[in-house]
């Protein structure tokens, strides 16, 4: 048996290139303007009075 041919070398499988993970922006939380805040107010003096 003359075989000289080397065996089929397994051809490597490509490794999957990790797709990266977008980091979530720190959205900051808007306060409620002063100006709601003194509306309010308002209208509890009026509704007081």
């Amino acid at each position: 048996s003359s075989s000289d041919s080397p065996p089929p070398s397994p051809s490597p499988s490509p490794s999957p290139s990790p797709s990266p993970s977008p980091s979530p922006s720190p959205s900051p939380s808007p306060s409620p303007p002063p100006s709601v805040l003194t509306l309010k107010e308002q209208t509890n003096k009026e509704t007081n009075e």
